[in-house]
């Protein structure tokens, strides 16, 4: 790759101050998680219970996608469906973290950072290749990126955990993509981008990544004709793509093939499109309130908090004093570049005067902020255009443009989603593709600095609109207020400041539309069991109304026959009983059916495996008369355990695939030596 400027080989401080300076926008970033808490919701309750659940299962050993925790401890089947990495990654982080100090909560909230930051120094290089090199236009792309305001959104209004962390993983996917579709020599690198970042998107928001192999099957069929060239140049390259498939898919393997297995059996919640708004009429529905969702400000909702600053008057005027002063910031400095540091002190007077006088939202003062970070930098490496190109001409600018438009039709109008393929209705909200915005606005950009000989004004432009994206953003000043109003009103409403027990007390820790149970555990259920012994109803209203009690204990039951039983170990999805039956008998655990459960029956001469019944969507078994001890544990199906292996083999096959690329590298390139 061919940078802009030719560096010499000693440490150069042009090179590390890109990162100090996507540092510094990051914090800018997640500046609503700097509160001493963070905003509660139904999806922060789902999200955090969650995380808990893993942080008290990975403390204590209990590692099972069964939970022990959710739900009263009646085995919720959540990570059956659910893409865990979320969840797993603030988990591990408290557990590690917490001797120094630091709460779970700290662990989750750096868990955000952590997304931001590293998704921005993906985009960066991802920006690097596109515009060959240009550091200034790449850092500029990154903070666009890093400060788009529907992550935020998403992050700290939404409260959809999960997605927002998706943005982490979408440059680095893409970015393998791309130099896939852009490679002159075969090597293992764009397959190992693409591998990663597909692999833990999916594992992050699969939802999410659905979109984004669908977007780039797209792009790899607009670059059909170099794909068909590299291969006709290297065979390998075929080999190439099948590795990384296998391995891609191995690593996704056991959320995707048992997600997918659970999901076509039309058993659970989920499997119900009107239930879970994954019908049409459900998805079209949401596209007449998608602007609402954009993660820009919403005028109509601050205006009803009545304060002042919030009323769009002032939220306006502070739009056009910020761009007007960042504008007038630009133009000193370009009048008085002659003059050596002087041109940046006297335009930063003249800036602080300006933002200080025009405006009085702290927002705005940290847009500020981010803007003279930026633009300084920009202002030091003074890089120039080296390449210039016929912007007609590039299928990535005409490419990323017509995604762009595509997106934001998907996202405003009803007819496109009565053609498209069924799964394509499992995004629920339209407004999601909202996420997909700043990845193309970005490529479209970056080819668009390839074509224009003024790279310092074009920067500076795009330096204005990518920190106006702070005083833009509707996260930064609705949860601003509703902290302040919080705190000095000493009411902890609307916040959390703590991952305790406290979050198995609600009904939202085990899905807001309990999804992940059984059909017939549902909202106002009338399912009546055919057995009088049922657990059934108990069941129900544990998690429909008493879930405040947790830890419950409901005890298993004799459905038919009669005798006794004594539980010695309990630890969802675990059981160990002593069991005496006077007759021949069938007992029902508290525990939610899930194809998967192994239980294991001994009496005083062997021992029987069997596979658990359904009885009321609960785990069932029959025993003759006598006296066993009984073991219940969740093995998985056969799918999850041949997919476990798959994954297994995958994990193991990138390194074995990396260092036999650098082989063969090697090895082709000691050939061309010996045929010159």
């Amino acid at each position: 790759m061919e940078l802009a400027h030719s560096y010499p080989n000693k440490f150069n401080y042009k090179r590390i101050l890109p990162y100090l300076v996507i540092f510094i926008i990051s914090l800018v970033g997640v500046l609503v998680s700097f509160y001493n808490g963070y905003p509660a919701g139904d999806d922060t309750y789902f999200h955090i219970s969650n995380i808990y659940d893993i942080y008290l299962s990975l403390k204590s050993g209990n590692i099972s996608p069964i939970s022990a925790n959710l739900a009263s401890g009646l085995g919720v089947g959540k990570q059956l469906f659910y893409a865990p990495l979320a969840h797993y990654i603030p988990a591990v982080l408290g557990i590690i973290l917490e001797p120094l100090g630091f709460s779970l909560l700290d662990a989750f909230k750096l868990t955000l950072f952590l997304s931001v930051f590293i998704s921005a120094i993906f985009m960066y290089r991802f920006s690097m290749h596109i515009s060959k090199g240009k550091i200034l236009i790449s850092l500029v792309m990154a903070s666009l990126y890093t400060l788009y305001p529907y992550r935020y959104f998403d992050a700290f209004c939404r409260l959809a955990y999960a997605e927002a962390l998706s943005f982490w993983f979408l440059p680095l996917f893409f970015m393998g993509i791309y130099d896939i579709c852009h490679m002159k020599e075969l090597n293992s690198k764009p397959f190992i981008e693409t591998i990663i970042g597909g692999a833990l998107l999916f594992l992050t928001h699969n939802l999410t990544a659905f979109y984004a192999f669908a977007f780039a099957i797209l792009y790899l069929l607009v670059y059909i004709v170099n794909i068909f060239r590299m291969i006709k140049k290297n065979k390998l390259f075929i080999a190439y793509i099948a590795i990384s498939l296998f391995i891609m898919i191995g690593l996704m393997s056991v959320t995707l093939f048992q997600s997918f297995t659970l999901l076509n059996n039309d058993y659970y919640n989920i499997s119900d499109p009107v239930k879970m708004w994954s019908n049409v009429d459900a998805v079209i529905l949401r596209n007449l309130d998608a602007g609402n969702y954009s993660g820009f400000l919403n005028f109509i909702f601050l205006n009803g908090l009545g304060i002042e600053e919030s009323s769009s008057t002032a939220l306006l005027f502070d739009v056009l004093f910020f761009t007007l002063a960042s504008t007038i910031f630009v133009v000193i400095n370009n009048l008085l570049k002659r003059f050596k540091y002087i041109h940046l002190l006297a335009g930063l007077i003249v800036y602080a005067v300006l933002i200080y006088f025009l405006t009085k939202r702290l927002e705005v003062y940290i847009a500020a902020i981010a803007f003279i970070a930026i633009y300084s930098f920009v202002d030091i490496l003074n890089e120039t255009n080296l390449t210039k190109k016929k912007l007609y001409k590039s299928i990535n600018f005409w490419y990323s443009l017509f995604m762009i438009v595509l997106v934001i039709y998907m996202i405003a109008r009803h007819d496109i989603w009565y053609i498209l393929p069924k799964i394509f209705l499992n995004i629920q909200f339209p407004w999601r593709l909202w996420a997909f915005i700043p990845l193309y606005l970005c490529i479209l950009l970056s080819e668009v600095s390839n074509s224009i000989s003024s790279q310092k004004l074009y920067s500076s432009v795009l330096i204005i609109v990518s920190t106006l994206f702070v005083v833009l953003n509707m996260s930064y000043i609705e949860k601003r207020i509703a902290y302040e109003r919080n705190y000095n009103n000493n009411n902890p409403n609307g916040w959390t400041y703590e991952i305790s027990d406290q979050y198995f007390t609600k009904i939202s820790s085990i899905g807001a539309c309990v999804e992940y149970l059984p059909k017939i555990y549902y909202y106002n259920s009338d399912y009546v069991p055919e057995n009088p012994n049922s657990l059934y109803r108990s069941v129900y209203n544990e998690i429909m109304f008493n879930i405040g009690k947790y830890p419950n204990r409901i005890n298993p039951v004799f459905l038919e026959g009669s005798g006794e039983i004594e539980i010695t170990y309990r630890k969802t999805p675990k059981f160990e009983m002593y069991i005496t039956t006077n007759e021949k008998s069938t007992i029902q655990m508290p525990l939610f059916y899930y194809d998967g459960y192994e239980i294991t029956i001994k009496d005083s001469s062997n021992a029987t495996i069997v596979k658990a019944k359904d009885i009321d969507s609960l785990i069932s078994f029959d025993l003759d008369k006598g006296e066993y001890v009984v073991s219940i544990d969740y093995v998985g199906t056969k799918t999850r355990q041949v997919s476990i292996m798959y994954r297994t083999i995958a994990i193991y096959s990138i390194f074995i695939f990396v260092p036999a690329d650098m082989l063969y590298l090697a090895y082709n390139d000691r050939k061309k030596r010996r045929m010159m």
